[in-house]
Parts: structure tokens; sequence; C-alpha cells
């Protein structure tokens, strides 16, 4: 996959925008945006992105399925869906186990769970 030539975040809480924005300017990413919104209605056209990127609220969501809906709205055909989770040691596999469902349930194909452990945090991370 080539370099993205735009980024565009949303997200509901003033604070983490301001976090986002701070990490843009001092990464140098000119070509990032964060701006206010809302899971369930993301404030743009049909099919506008190549790749979207749920980051820590799938499995957090009042409605998972809306998310879901709303996320493969803004996604071109053909384009990829990351899912990246958070997770508690003691939840892993009931964690995978609800994700996997999710996607399976929206007729997304799910290639292979991926567990990453930063050190101090683990994480469930699934392309669709």
């Amino acid at each position: 996959a080539g370099k993205a030539s735009s980024a565009h975040g949303v997200d509901i809480d003033a604070d983490a925008r301001r976090h986002a924005r701070r990490a843009f300017v001092k990464a140098e990413l000119t070509n990032c945006t964060v701006r206010p919104g809302d899971m369930y209605r993301l404030d743009f056209p049909d099919a506008r992105f190549d790749t979207v990127v749920l980051d820590e609220v799938l499995l957090e969501a009042a409605d998972s399925q809306a998310v879901l809906a709303e996320a493969l709205r803004v996604r071109r055909a053909n384009g990829r869906l990351l899912v990246v989770e958070h997770i508690g040691i003691a939840d892993e596999n009931a964690a995978a186990g609800r994700l996997s469902a999710l996607l399976g349930g929206c007729g997304l194909r799910c290639g292979p769970l991926r567990r990453s452990n930063d050190g101090q945090h683990k994480y469930l991370v699934a392309m669709a």
C-alpha cells in the first residue's frame, strides 16, 4: 500500500482532538486533520475513503452494528476497514470472539485477528 495523501480523524472529545493535533504538529503531518464528529453520523459523503479505521471504539459502542454500518457507508467499494481494540488480559478470547462475530454479521471477511502488545497494553487488530 502506498502512502496516504491525506488522513481525516473524527472524535467527539475535544481533549482527544487537541491531543491528536499536537501529535500531527510534532510529527510534521501536514496532511492530517481531526474534527468534531459522532461515529454514528459521520459528516462525510458516501464512499469517501479508501481506508476507514475504528480505533478503540467498536467493542465499547452502545450500538456496534450502527458504527460498522456508518464506517462501511464512508468506505469505498473494495476499500479497507481496520479495527483496533484495546483489551484486558482476562477478556482477550471473549473480545476476539465478539469482534469476529460483529464483522462476520456485517458480511465482512476478516483476516486473522492479530494480537499486538506494546509492552503496556494488549490490542486486537482486524482488517476486513
